[in-house]
């Protein structure tokens, strides 16, 4: 029997949570990382999935496994969106505290509620789909700062003292797409979810993991020529960018 239960309603939906114990004991990450290092380094590479987060591919493992939203759930998010636009106009045309503002502010509250749970049910199954793939022992991200990422730019002023431009709207577009692809939560379900799974999650310094080849270690801007390709300009290695972004990732972890 729980010791608590909460009941709660949220944007006219109803919820029950509770607290049960756990009696399997799960290996601490500690004790995987000493049995891993024991391993040679050959065999931990073929046990080891790199995963790359971006705006354009959410996840992108070194396996070749994509995770994404299917058509279905972005056409639904993207009419959603469209709703809270629309139920936000109406409810700034109306005097505040007022039932038609009540209802306006419950349905963008909907919509709201929508996308967050494609979101989570998007990170649960990534991130068990990681750590539970054949094989696995180790799952390796970069040390991603969303919020710092996420966060809203400084306002900028020239030598007059006026507003100047400082990238805002296109900052707000980029914003957007980092918290819609559900990076920290798929980091965090993927870090709880390893220790169970006998899997150790680590993280690596993100630093130049784009321009890096995989392969031979070059590191210049060239490699990557567009958004979805690496060509490195040393070895010739040519690969998707996420895929070879990846590979570097796991490497690094290693």
């Amino acid at each position: 029997m729980p010791a608590s239960i909460v009941i709660s309603i949220n944007a006219g939906q109803w919820h029950v949570s509770f607290a049960t114990e756990d009696d399997v004991i799960h290996p601490r990450p500690a004790e995987i990382q000493a049995e891993l290092s024991q391993w040679d380094e050959a065999s931990l590479h073929a046990a080891t999935i790199g995963v790359d987060r971006g705006v354009a591919v959410p996840a992108y493992a070194s396996t070749g496994s994509v995770y994404a939203f299917d058509p279905v759930q972005k056409q639904r998010m993207a009419r959603k969106e469209r709703q809270r636009l629309r139920w936000q106009r109406r409810m700034a045309r109306r005097a505040k505290g007022s039932s038609g503002w009540h209802k306006a502010k419950k349905r963008v509250a909907r919509t709201h509620t929508y996308a967050n749970n494609v979101r989570k049910d998007f990170a649960h199954k990534a991130s068990h789909a990681l750590v539970t793939a054949p094989g696995v022992r180790l799952v390796v991200m970069e040390d991603l700062k969303v919020a710092s990422m996420s966060r809203r730019p400084k306002a900028k002023t020239d030598e007059r003292g006026r507003h100047a431009p400082n990238g805002a709207r296109a900052k707000a577009g980029l914003n957007k797409g980092i918290l819609h692809s559900a990076w920290g939560r798929i980091r965090t379900y993927a870090q709880y979810k390893a220790p169970r799974n006998n899997v150790l999650f680590l993280v690596v310094p993100p630093h130049h993991s784009s321009q890096e080849c995989a392969v031979c270690g070059h590191i210049h801007p060239d490699n990557r020529p567009s958004q979805s390709r690496f060509v490195c300009q040393r070895c010739g290695q040519i690969d998707h960018a996420d895929h070879n972004a990846s590979r570097v990732i796991a490497r690094r972890g290693v």
